[in-house]
């Protein structure tokens, strides 16, 4: 399966994902923040990023941009509850930054599993 990094500053959030993927069969690292996810991608590139929008430091959009700088091909999943991940500005935004699909939370995790299977197959 999968080697994955989920990257959110709020704790259960991280644990959830990382538990339903790990059941899933995938390898999941966690980050708590967009600075200690670039430095993990830096040591051990991943297959797929899931990165929350608002964080302290470094919010999602940023860690998107750095990381494909670096990791062009990088597939990556943003994720918000705080932000109109609707609104067709932040999904041009997301996308033109690398942004490969768009989650807004809460979200049930069939709905999660669905779009990391997409972008895995």
């Amino acid at each position: 399966m999968a080697h994955i990094l989920v990257v959110d500053d709020e704790d259960q959030i991280r644990t959830l994902i990382r538990e339903a993927l790990e059941k899933k069969g995938h390898a999941v690292e966690e980050a708590s923040s967009g600075a200690a996810a670039v430095t993990m991608l830096r040591k051990a590139p991943v297959d797929l990023m899931i990165v929350d929008v608002i964080m302290p430091d470094k919010g999602g959009i940023e860690t998107l941009i750095e990381a494909h700088k670096e990791f062009a091909a990088l597939k990556t999943i943003v994720m918000s509850g705080r932000v109109d991940t609707e609104s067709e500005t932040f999904r041009r935004m997301a996308i033109q930054f690398g942004a490969s699909r768009i989650l807004s939370k809460p979200f049930e995790l069939e709905e999660l599993f669905r779009l990391v299977e997409s972008l895995l197959s």
